[in-house]
C-alpha cells in the first residue's frame, strides 16, 4: 500500500510528508461535505417511489466495507421467505454502458466485463433473483418490476443513490477500519460523514473478528449513539477452497486445502488486507502477492505471465477471492493452479434485529 493510501485509511500512520501532500485537499473535503449534505436534504423531498419494497445496502467509505456479501445475504434471506427479489447495481468497473440485465433469474447472461464483477458474483450467488445494472436505479427498478415481476428490490451500494425512495437503508461498516482517517473525500475515504449513519434503518458491522473486542465495542457504542439501535455484527467464515478450470467450472477442495501450502495472491479488490488475513488464517504461507486496483482486468497472456512469476517465487498455487474469480479465468497454459477462497457471512450478534428490519 502506498504512502498516500495508508494515510487515507490509517490516521495513526500519517507521516509528516503524507500530511503535507494531503493538506491542500482539506478545503476540498469541506466543500464536498457541504455538497453531500445539501444533496441528501434535497432528495429527501423528491425521491421517486416504485411499486415494490426497496432495501438499500450501502456504506460510508469508498469500497472495501463488505457490501457485496451483505447484499447476497439479504437477497437470499428475502428469497427464502418466498419474496420475488431483484438486485440492482451500478455495475462499477464494467466496460459496457447503459442498462444491462446480468441475470434474468434463471441464468447469468453476461460476463464481468459487460455486467461488472460484483453483479456477476451476486448473480451466481443468488439463483432465482434477477440482477440488473445501470446508472439510473430508478429506471432499473421500473424494469425489474414490470419485466420480472419483482416485489422487493435490493440496491447494491445504494446509500448515496438518493433518487430512488427506499423502505430500509442498511449501512455496512467495516469493523476492522470503519472510517479510515476520518476525513471526507478527497482528503480521506469517507463519502459522507459518519453522522450520516443517523439516516440508516440498520447498521451492519462486518469483519468484527479482524479487530480487537475493545475497538468493536467502542464502534458499537458510537453506532448506538447515532442511531439509537444495536448493530448487526458479522465475520467471514471460509466455506470452501475451489480450483478454477479454464472452462469456468470449479472443483471443491475443502476449506483446509491451503494449510501448509506456499501460495501467491492475485487480488483486484479495494481493501486486500482482509483477504491476506483470511488466507493466513487458513495456514497458508504467502510467497508473494499481485495486488491490483479494484475491478482490474487481466487478459489471458497477463494471467499466464502472473502464474509464471508466481511459480518463480516457489508458490504452489495462485489464490483469489470470489470477486476476482468473476473476472479471471485460468489460462490454458497456466503453470500453477488457480484457487478461489469462498467465504460466507457468520452473524455473531443482531440476528433478531436483522429479521425485524427485513
Amino acid at each position: 500500500m502506498s504512502l498516500i493510501a495508508r494515510a487515507l485509511w490509517f490516521r495513526q500512520e500519517e507521516s509528516l510528508l503524507a500530511r503535507l501532500l494531503l493538506s491542500p485537499l482539506w478545503l476540498l473535503s469541506l466543500v464536498f461535505g457541504l455538497v453531500v449534505a445539501r444533496r441528501r436534504a434535497a432528495w429527501r423531498r423528491k425521491a421517486l417511489a416504485v411499486d415494490a419494497r426497496v432495501i438499500s445496502v450501502g456504506n460510508l467509505t469508498v469500497g472495501g466495507a463488505g457490501k457485496t456479501p451483505v447484499t447476497i445475504e439479504v437477497a437470499r434471506r428475502l428469497a427464502a421467505r418466498g419474496e420475488r427479489v431483484a438486485i440492482l447495481s451500478r455495475g462499477y468497473g464494467r466496460e459496457s454502458e447503459g442498462e444491462v440485465v446480468v441475470s434474468d433469474g434463471e441464468r447469468v447472461l453476461v460476463d464481468a466485463r459487460t455486467g461488472g464483477d460484483e453483479p456477476v458474483l451476486i448473480a451466481r450467488s443468488c439463483p432465482g433473483s434477477p440482477v440488473l445494472v445501470g446508472p439510473d436505479r430508478a429506471k432499473l427498478a421500473r424494469t425489474a418490476v414490470e419485466r420480472f415481476g419483482a416485489r422487493t428490490l435490493v440496491l447494491d451500494d445504494g446509500f448515496q443513490h438518493l433518487r430512488l425512495a427506499r423502505d430500509l437503508d442498511l449501512v455496512v461498516v467495516d469493523g476492522s477500519n470503519p472510517f479510515g482517517n476520518g476525513h471526507l473525500m478527497p482528503r480521506g475515504p469517507l463519502r459522507e460523514p459518519k453522522g450520516a449513519l443517523a439516516h440508516s434503518g440498520l447498521v451492519w458491522l462486518s469483519k468484527v473478528d479482524q479487530a480487537s473486542p475493545e475497538s468493536i465495542e467502542r464502534l458499537a457504542e458510537e453506532v448506538r449513539r447515532l442511531t439509537g439501535a444495536e448493530p448487526v455484527r458479522s465475520a467471514y467464515r471460509v466455506a470452501d477452497v475451489r480450483r478454477l478450470e479454464a472452462s469456468g467450472a470449479s472443483v471443491s477442495l475443502g476449506s483446509e486445502a491451503l494449510r501448509g501450502r506456499r501460495v501467491h495472491l492475485l487480488a483486484a479488490i479495494a481493501r486486500p488486507e482482509s483477504f491476506v488475513q483470511t488466507v493466513e488464517s487458513l495456514g497458508a504461507e504467502i510467497a508473494g502477492a499481485a495486488l491490483l486496483p479494484d475491478h482490474a482486468f487481466l487478459d489471458e497472456r497477463e494471467l499466464a505471465e502472473a502464474a509464471a512469476a508466481a511459480k518463480r517465487t516457489g508458490a504452489e498455487a495462485i489464490v483469489m477471492t470470489e470477486k476476482d474469480a468473476a473476472r479471471f479465468s485460468p489460462p490454458q497454459a497456466a503453470e500453477l493452479p488457480f484457487l478461489v477462497v469462498r467465504v460466507e457471512l457468520a452473524i455473531l450478534a443482531g440476528e433478531d434485529r436483522l429479521a425485524e428490519a427485513l
